[in-house]
Parts: structure tokens; C-alpha cells; sequence
């Protein structure tokens, strides 16, 4: 393919049709593909149903060597992974045996990969680290592990641990330097921050409890720095210049 095509989806094997784009014509790559041992597509060979976690691991090891070979030097990819735990063995031959977890995993013909790691029940296995870790010792450059936080995650009837209510987005790099506009995702600072600010905390200039070293305090305030204890255990006041400041310390 001589030239990428444009407002066109190409639907295949992912590495197979990004070996029909050139070398360094992408700006950006960002995908999610299917987690470890939790969806069956019906399509063979697919990603996330490999027998164990290693030949998952190491074929998204192969889906970034190709990504890297597209991607252009000031390029970046975004690579969003959810986690998978391993079967605690109570559950049903074939998926969760639970309504919600069935649901999710479709139509699957055989008993979900994770459901046969013995020695590990119940474990969080963290693949999408796993996943991260090998990328980097591939030679791709983490720059942030993001935290996608969904209020609205699906619930779980799980009672022994909290319930999964992120999963990470890995921006990798290939080179040192790279187009990133972080302009354009700030947000303005609240009008408290300004006021912060502009007042130096107690604890800058006192530390934990009003005690130990002074820190944060210029010298010409040091001077006018003073603390009264109120009376009541833990509680204090500090004047530091011309302001007034109360806390509660620990303990």
C-alpha cells in the first residue's frame, strides 16, 4: 500500500494489515484490544484466548513491533488493557457460572484459559503490567501508566475484595522527543489555588504538630514567626508576618 487510505475502516488481522502500511505514516495509535481469557469473538487465531498468560503477553509483544514499524519518530500509542483474574475453581466448566460474568464472556465454546491456573486462584494478575513491562524490555518508552476511573463499572458479586473500577491506558513512545500538546488538556486553576498560594501554610513553616525545623519560610519572615498552643491537645495557632493560622496537628 503506497498511500494510507482515508475515512476508511479496514476490518482484519491487525498485524497483518498494518504490514500493508508504510514505514513511519502514522502520527497516532490508540486501541484496546481484547483482554486475556474474557470474550470469545467466534474468530480464529483471535487475541485474549491464548492457552496461557505468557502467549498473550508475547503477542501483544508482536502487535507493537509492528505498531513501532508504522508509527512515525515523533509518533505516540495509546494502549488501553483491563486486568483479568485467575478462576477461583468454584465456578462453572464453561465461563463464571454466574448470570453478569456469562454475559460478558458470550459465546464461549471452551472453558476460559484463566479458570485452569491452578496455584493461583482468585489472584489479580495483573497483565496489563505484564503487558507494559515486556513493551519496555522490547524497547518502547513508557511515558505515563494513565488511570481510567468508570463510575459506572459493571457490578460484581464478589464479597472478599473491592470491586474493578479502572483500568490503565500506557502512552509509549519510540523516541526521546515527540508531538505533545499539553496545552491543550490543562485545566485552569481553581480560584482557591491562587489563594493557596498566596498564603504560606503552617505546616511549611513548622512541619508535623508546629514542631521540628522551620521550612518554607523566608528569611526575612522567619523573625515574625510565632506559635501559641491553644489549650486543647494537638490543637495550635501560628502568625506567620501579618496572617494568622490555626491547626490541628496529628496524634
Amino acid at each position: 500500500m503506497s498511500e494510507l487510505p482515508v475515512n476508511r475502516v479496514i476490518a482484519g488481522d491487525c498485524i497483518e494489515v498494518m504490514r500493508g502500511f508504510p514505514e513511519e505514516s502514522i502520527n497516532l495509535v490508540m486501541f484496546s484490544p481484547p483482554y486475556w481469557g474474557l470474550r470469545d469473538y467466534g474468530i480464529e487465531g483471535q487475541i485474549g484466548l491464548e492457552p496461557t498468560y505468557q502467549e498473550y503477553v508475547a503477542k501483544m509483544v508482536g502487535v507493537g513491533r509492528e505498531v513501532r514499524r508504522v508509527l512515525r519518530s515523533d509518533g505516540s500509542w495509546y494502549l488501553n488493557l483491563g486486568d483479568t483474574y485467575a478462576g477461583s475453581g468454584c465456578g462453572a466448566q464453561h465461563g463464571w457460572g454466574d448470570y453478569k460474568r456469562e454475559k460478558v464472556i458470550g459465546t464461549m465454546s471452551e472453558p476460559s484459559p484463566q479458570t485452569k491456573m491452578k496455584g493461583m486462584e482468585k489472584c489479580k494478575l495483573l497483565i496489563p503490567y505484564r503487558v507494559a513491562l515486556a513493551l519496555i524490555d522490547d524497547g518502547w518508552t513508557c511515558r505515563n501508566d494513565i488511570t481510567w476511573y468508570k463510575p459506572n463499572a459493571m457490578p460484581s458479586s464478589v464479597k472478599d475484595r473491592l470491586n474493578c473500577q479502572t483500568e490503565r491506558v500506557f502512552h509509549l513512545v519510540k523516541s526521546r522527543t515527540y508531538y505533545y500538546d499539553l496545552d491543550a488538556i490543562r485545566e485552569p486553576h481553581a480560584t482557591s489555588s491562587f489563594k493557596r498560594q498566596a498564603c504560606p501554610s503552617p505546616t511549611l513553616a513548622y512541619g508535623q504538630r508546629g514542631h521540628g525545623q522551620r521550612r518554607g519560610v523566608h528569611s526575612e519572615e522567619a523573625a515574625s514567626v510565632r506559635r501559641w498552643d491553644s489549650g486543647a491537645e494537638g490543637d495550635f495557632f501560628v502568625a506567620l508576618g501579618d496572617h494568622l493560622y490555626g491547626g490541628r496537628g496529628a496524634g
